[in-house]
């Protein structure tokens, strides 16, 4: 099963509802936005990031999430937040030689 990049967007946002509430919305945050513009594709996985709406108009820090960022496994695996420990680069690496599973 080979995600595509609509079906990263879409498991992303459906991780991102567990965690925001269907609307995905914040009370202090804003509407909690995919930024799409940002994905980027891996041989193994799809990177999602996402921010709080108001970050993105304002750029203020205090509203800024942490962790902004989805990892989507192109094998179907589960949505998760790469580890914030070592580069994404390196744990997709880890991942594809089998050094490593994926989190979940």
């Amino acid at each position: 099963m080979e995600v595509s990049r609509a079906d990263a967007i879409e498991q992303a946002r459906t991780a991102l509802r567990d965690y925001y509430g269907e609307d995905l919305r914040d009370d202090e945050l804003g509407e909690i936005v995919v930024r799409e513009e940002l994905i980027e594709e891996y041989p193994t996985a799809w990177t999602v990031p996402f921010a709080s709406e108001h970050f993105i108009n304002s750029g203020d820090v205090n509203y800024a999430l942490a962790p902004s960022v989805l990892l989507v496994p192109k094998d179907g695996s589960t949505a998760h937040y790469p580890p914030t420990a070592i580069p994404v680069e390196e744990y997709l690496a880890d991942v594809a030689s089998g050094r490593t599973k994926w989190l979940a």
